[in-house]
């Protein structure tokens, strides 16, 4: 209570002495001056206790108590990343696939890699209606352009 106190009569008092000098000053433009800068030292001291603040994070512990945690966001971030990136190789996958007259469904899946730090498509399964030499041209491509080993590739095929 005793810091409320000693505020309020620092404000009081600082409010006090810039209306003191306001009233000493006779010329116009003086007094002005006094206003401006006695309004600026109002507000500092009307602020000050700011300076003393001491910001903390928040202790969540209290959730652990309920069984609950706050999310991670660097989890989630890393889940966005690794979808967009499977869903972009799939729509790469399936665009070949189009461009070697058949049609394709590509499911991907990536793994983060630690070096790079991004995820890298990994193992693929395509289910496709197409011929061997159109099965070999989009498997060279998976290996040569997408790095999907031809071990780490899933043929389902009908003719």
């Amino acid at each position: 209570m005793s810091a409320a106190r000693q505020y309020l009569f620092g404000l009081i008092t600082c409010a006090f002495l810039v209306s003191l000098l306001q009233s000493l000053c006779k010329d116009d433009r003086v007094q002005r001056m006094v206003r401006l800068l006695g309004g600026c030292v109002l507000v500092l001291t009307a602020l000050s206790p700011l300076l003393h603040l001491e910001l903390q994070k928040p202790d969540w512990g209290f959730l652990e108590d309920y069984g609950l945690s706050l999310p991670d966001p660097e989890q989630k971030t890393r889940e966005i990343l690794e979808d967009l990136v499977c869903e972009q190789t799939r729509q790469k996958i399936e665009a070949q696939a189009s461009l070697f007259g058949f049609t394709a469904q590509a499911e991907v899946f990536c793994t983060y890699d630690q070096a790079l730090g991004t995820f890298l498509p990994t193992r693929v399964t395509i289910t496709a209606a197409c011929t061997q030499t159109q099965k070999e041209l989009l498997s060279d491509f998976l290996t040569q352009q997408l790095g999907i080993e031809t071990e780490a590739q899933t043929w389902v095929t009908g003719s």
